[in-house]
């Protein structure tokens, strides 16, 4: 059974390295708008279906919004979902890199933008592997010329329709804004399991042993020892 990593904000599928290592059959693929997969307009996220399809979906941040998006389209087709550090939309993340971000990427100032974003807290304890995973972004969000058309921009009333296994992992040293949808996810996803990593925003790049044994005992209590083999 295959897993299906999906990556956070201005980053791309090489953040996912030591997963890929460790699950041999799961892919990492560029989420529409970032990595290999930049364009100007209305960014699909419909481009992913054939691959969640059948498989376990573990986003991360942004990446967990978009996992919750194809879930709550194809609710039958995604087999679980781990939510990790996630960020739930129409939420506020209090992160006033943003506006930065912005407001030099705007300017033309992309060398700048990136350089913003990466000394926003979130990636404190993981710079160096998301200076790499955002090498190459161009900045799409930032300037407006790239929009994620997320198929359920208000998911939260929407949770309670989804009944597969979740996982959803927290850390100790995240900002309390993602620490707080993470538990409201946990809360308003039934039977969802709730796990605390001593880690910030970039656990599975932070503790990325402790992270992948969380991910196997998921797997396995719910019968799907296969997914890592």
């Amino acid at each position: 059974m295959q897993i299906i990593f999906l990556h956070g904000m201005a980053l791309d599928g090489s953040i996912w390295r030591r997963q890929l290592d460790a699950f041999p059959r799961a892919l990492a693929p560029d989420i529409p708008g970032f990595g290999s997969r930049q364009l100007e307009g209305q960014a699909d996220l419909g481009e992913l279906e054939p691959l969640v399809n059948g498989a376990h979906v573990v986003g991360h941040s942004f990446g967990a919004a978009v996992a919750i998006d194809l879930a709550l389209r194809h609710r039958s087709s995604i087999r679980s979902l781990v939510l990790v550090n996630p960020l739930l939309l129409r939420r506020a993340t209090n992160l006033a890199a943003w506006a930065t971000c912005v407001e030099r990427a705007r300017a033309g100032d992309l060398e700048g933008a990136r350089a913003a974003w990466l000394a926003c807290p979130l990636f404190a304890g993981a710079r160096a592997q998301a200076r790499e995973a955002m090498a190459a972004y161009r900045g799409g969000h930032w300037t407006g010329a790239v929009q994620t058309a997320f198929s359920t921009p208000d998911p939260a009333p929407e949770l309670e329709r989804l009944t597969l296994p979740v996982l959803v992992i927290t850390a100790t040293r995240d900002q309390p804004a993602f620490q707080a949808m993470a538990r409201e996810y946990h809360q308003a996803l039934q039977g969802s399991r709730l796990v605390e990593l001593d880690a910030g925003h970039m656990s599975p790049c932070e503790c990325p042993a402790e992270f992948n044994a969380a991910l196997r005992t998921f797997f396995e209590e719910q019968g799907l020892s296969s997914a890592s083999s």
